[in-house]
């Protein structure tokens, strides 16, 4: 050989041994090697790879000139030991799976990656493990063991009750494990954790609780009822403690044992102080959410629960009232459907009482359209809206307020007029007379039908002073609404008609003739005629 092929030979069999594959096919192409040399260097270096435990390169190597599958199969095989030699169990087991070695090669790596997550601590780990290597749990079971005892002894009881689970070991253990859990998740508030393991164990089931051991099962319901539940509630947490009831199921369930029968009827109570609070607090949203999701009044509610919402809802429903917010009591009403679906001892008789309460309040005040909606709304009982319109009229008539009492009668259908008001009406009819307020004193005689006469006679002094005073819309009004006869208005009217006519006011003195059929001569018929279109300014 030449001095230029020894230099290939020592440039090539560098490369080899750095792994540079292409430059060393690069120097082969250009030196022109032979292929006996080629193949004899190729083994050399895969023996000096081999030496320096350089097994992946020897692999590539090997495959890569062609060299013999035992010397592949070697490299696989010294490569896994290497791996497991040095504890990297996990890329034994990938490497025993990509290079389909034995599976009692892969089985033995896996089984040390689950023995060493367990002595980690991993357990969450350790249960993947079995899962992604599809570990034989006769395999592991000592590790299992070893490693449910470790965490339960380190009080890391989920993961000691997950493994438990896993391997099937003593049910009474896991449990107590479960429990324990249970009751650690919950001081701790961290209520995610706790939802994950009720999902796990379902410690608040039938089948469940009656496993665990009478000494635990009663302090765990406990502790969950007061910190889970009442802490949260009193608190005001309407979306966490929904959450915990809805992701644990525990209201859904039908359970046999009494404890946790009593342990539903108790949070249900709990859930209706917690409506109570939002609605008398004015948070009606809230409350009404917690109502509905809860269903607080379907007929499966316990009675004292549903009449406790109910009760809360109508005291609410009254200081609404109380306060003159009509809408927002209504609200109320239907949401609840109070005195109708939702009716409780006295309920009818209670929310009856607040409401004419109202209809007395807006009658009072003169507000006469939210009267007719409240008496509509509830439907209440004409004899008592005719009793308590009775008495506003009475109080208003007494207070010398005609107006409004007026305004109430022409409203408000009465039937039969107490003797009480007649009375009164009639000594303010004669009052009104003496007085001289003559328009008061009509209108008193016609509502009330007293005396005719004097509430005619009364009607027609009251159209005098009317029409004398120019007020000619208000004195026909009167003469129409008492029928006041033409020849008692006739020689007055004429008067004010030739009046305006003298004052140019031809417009008004035409209204005044056709509404009270005056005689029009043609001379009249001239004057007016000049007083319109000619002599106006």
């Amino acid at each position: 050989m030449n001095e230029d092929t020894n230099y290939a030979i020592n440039d090539f069999k560098k490369e080899l041994l750095e792994g540079n594959f292409n430059k060393a096919v690069k120097i082969q192409n250009v030196s022109k090697l032979q292929l006996n040399d080629i193949k004899l260097i190729a083994n050399t270096v895969y023996f000096e790879l081999m030496t320096q435990r350089k097994y992946q390169r020897a692999i590539e190597l090997a495959k890569s000139y062609n060299l013999s599958s035992e010397k592949i199969n070697d490299a696989i095989n010294k490569n896994f030991g290497l791996l497991f030699g040095k504890h990297e169990y996990e890329a034994a087991a990938n490497w025993a799976s990509e290079y389909k070695l034995p599976s009692s090669e892969k089985t033995k790596a896996a089984a040390k990656i689950f023995e060493t997550l367990i002595q980690k601590r991993d357990i969450k780990g350790a249960l993947e493990a079995i899962e992604k290597y599809n570990i034989s749990h006769d395999l592991i079971a000592d590790y299992a063991s070893t490693g449910f005892n470790n965490a339960f002894q380190r009080e890391d009881y989920l993961d000691a009750a997950l493994l438990g689970k896993k391997f099937n070991l003593s049910r009474k253990r896991i449990l107590l494990a479960a429990v324990y859990a249970f009751k650690k998740y919950i001081l701790k508030e961290d209520w995610e954790g706790f939802i994950a393991l009720e999902n796990e164990f379902n410690i608040i089931s039938d089948s469940t609780y009656n496993e665990i051991s009478e000494k635990e099962r009663g302090p765990a319901i406990d502790i969950f009822f007061k910190n889970a539940v009442q802490k949260n509630i009193k608190r005001g947490k309407v979306k966490l403690i929904t959450d915990i009831l809805d992701s644990t199921g525990i209201l859904n369930s039908k359970y046999s044992t009494v404890a946790l029968r009593e342990l539903v009827n108790n949070i249900l109570v709990e859930i209706a102080y917690l409506h109570n609070m939002l609605l008398t607090g004015g948070n009606e949203k809230d409350a009404i959410e917690v109502k509905d999701h809860f269903e607080l009044l379907e007929s499966g509610t316990p009675a004292n629960v549903k009449n406790s919402v109910i009760e809360t809802a109508q005291a609410y429903h009254d200081m609404l009232l109380k306060k003159y917010y009509f809408e927002e009591a209504k609200a109320v009403k239907i949401n609840y459907e109070l005195f109708d679906k939702n009716i409780v001892a006295d309920s009818l008789s209670a929310g009856l009482a607040s409401t004419l309460e109202f209809f007395e309040n807006s009658l009072s005040k003169g507000d006469f359209n939210l009267s007719l909606n409240v008496s509509k709304e509830y439907n209440l009982p004409k004899e008592k809206l005719e009793e308590i319109t009775t008495n506003v009229i009475i109080d208003k008539l007494n207070k010398l307020q005609f107006e409004e009492a007026f305004l109430i009668l022409k409203k408000f259908e009465l039937g039969s007029s107490s003797e009480k008001l007649m009375e009164i009406a009639n000594e303010k009819f004669y009052d009104a007379i003496n007085n001289n307020h003559f328009e008061i004193a009509s209108e008193l005689g016609r509502l009330f039908n007293l005396d005719g006469k004097k509430t005619r006679e009364s009607a027609y002094k009251a159209w005098i002073r009317y029409i004398k005073n120019g007020k000619y819309d208000k004195a026909f009004q009167i003469k129409k609404l008492h029928k006041l006869p033409n020849s008692w208005t006739h020689n007055v009217a004429e008067e004010i008609y030739q009046y305006n006519l003298q004052i140019s006011r031809a417009d008004i003195a035409k209204k005044i003739r056709t509404e009270y059929n005056l005689e029009y001569s043609f001379f009249d018929k001239i004057i007016e005629f000049l007083k319109r279109f000619i002599l106006r300014k």
